[in-house]
C-alpha cells in the first residue's frame, strides 16, 4: 500500500524537509509513502557540502532566498514555485538501493508521454536532449530508504544560474562539490501546453500506477508539533546548515597589488587568519582576536579585512 502524505500545501522549505525526515524516521516499514511539495525560493545543499562553495550569499541576502541542508548527499539545487519536488519512502532493501530505475522509471515514462525524450543517467539525473530537468538523491538509515528529487517545471532559470554561483573565494575545501549542468524547464520542452496543476496530477497518476491506489495520510496534531519542533531545532538552525560545513580556506585579495589574507574556517567558524608577507601583522593580530570562534560570514570578512588594512 502507498500513502500520499498531506503537507497542507505548505511551501516552507524547512518544514517540508522536516516532514520528509519525520516520515523517514517514523513511518512503518511495510508500506510505501509519497510526498509531493513546492517550496518557496531556497537553495538546498547536500549533507556533505559547503554552502559557501555552492551559493552566492550576497544574492541570497538581497533576494530573501533561504538556504537549507538536507539529509541526503548529492549536489546543490534551487527550488522555487516553478519546481515540483517528490519524495519516495520505502522499506530499506539492499538489492534495490542502487537500482534507481525502480523508483524513477515511472517519472521518466510520464515525461516521455509528454513528448520529452527523457532518460535517467548513472548519476540519478533525468535529462532531455542533454539538458537536466531533474536532480535526485537518496538516503537510508538501514531501515527505511528515501529517494527524492526536484523537477524543473517552469522555474526561474536565470535566478537558478545566478544563485548557484559562489561569491566566496575559496582556495581549499573538503566535502563534495556540485557538478553544474545545462538545465531546462519541462513546460518549455513539452509537446503540449501544460499547467503546473496538470503536471502534478499527471505525475501523481504515474507514480500511483505501479502500486495501485493511494491512501491519503494526514499527520495528526501531535505529529505536526513534532515536525515543527524538528524544523526549528534542525532545519532552521545555523548548526545544521552551516556548522556542518567541512573545513575550508578562503583567500581574500584586498585590492590590486595589496596584501592578501587566508582565512581558515572550521565547522563554519573563523579558526585562523594568515597574511602574506606584505600584510600588516599588528592588524592581523587585532582582527584575529575579534573574529576567533565567530560564525564565518563572507560578506563581513571581505569588508572588515579591507577596513582593517586601510586603518593600518
Amino acid at each position: 500500500m502507498t500513502h500520499l502524505i498531506d503537507n497542507r500545501d505548505g511551501h516552507d522549505p524547512f518544514l517540508n524537509l522536516a516532514l520528509e525526515e519525520y516520515c523517514v524516521r517514523t513511518c512503518g516499514p511495510d508500506d510505501r509513502f509519497l510526498l509531493l511539495y513546492v517550496n518557496d525560493p531556497v537553495v538546498v545543499i547536500g549533507k556533505h557540502q559547503n554552502p559557501f562553495r555552492e551559493a552566492d550569499h550576497a544574492f541570497l541576502k538581497q533576494n530573501n532566498i533561504a538556504l537549507v541542508r538536507r539529509i541526503s548527499g548529492g549536489g546543490a539545487v534551487y527550488h522555487d514555485n516553478g519546481n515540483l519536488n517528490f519524495s519516495l519512502i520505502a522499506r530499506f532493501d539492499r538489492r534495490q538501493f542502487g537500482r534507481f530505475d525502480a523508483y524513477y522509471q515511472p517519472i521518466v515514462e510520464f515525461l516521455q508521454q509528454l513528448g520529452l525524450p527523457a532518460c535517467l543517467t548513472a548519476k540519478r539525473d533525468i535529462m532531455v536532449n542533454g539538458a537536466k530537468i531533474s536532480g535526485n538523491a537518496r538516503f537510508t538509515d538501514m531501515k527505511t530508504m528515501l529517494c527524492h528529487g526536484t523537477l524543473l517545471f517552469n522555474a526561474d532559470l536565470p535566478v537558478l544560474a545566478r544563485v548557484l554561483a559562489s561569491d566566496t573565494p575559496i582556495e581549499h575545501a573538503q566535502g563534495s562539490r556540485s557538478v553544474r549542468s545545462r538545465v531546462a524547464n519541462i513546460q518549455a520542452l513539452a509537446a503540449r501546453t501544460l499547467t503546473h496543476s496538470d503536471f502534478k496530477s499527471g505525475l501523481l497518476a504515474a507514480l500511483t500506477a505501479p502500486c495501485g491506489a493511494l491512501t491519503p495520510l494526514q499527520p495528526t496534531p501531535a505529529q505536526w508539533r513534532a515536525i515543527r519542533h524538528l524544523s526549528r531545532i534542525k532545519y532552521e538552525s545555523w548548526d545544521w546548515n552551516y556548522g556542518k560545513t567541512p573545513d575550508f580556506t578562503v583567500r581574500q585579495v584586498l585590492r590590486a597589488g595589496g596584501p592578501a589574507a587566508r582565512i581558515h574556517v572550521r565547522k563554519g567558524r573563523f579558526a585562523a587568519i594568515e597574511w602574506d608577507t606584505s600584510g600588516p601583522p599588528p592588524a592581523a593580530n587585532k582582527l584575529w582576536q575579534q573574529w576567533r570562534g565567530r560564525h564565518f560570514d563572507p560578506l563581513a570578512a571581505r569588508f572588515q579585512v579591507s577596513a582593517q588594512v586601510d586603518a593600518t
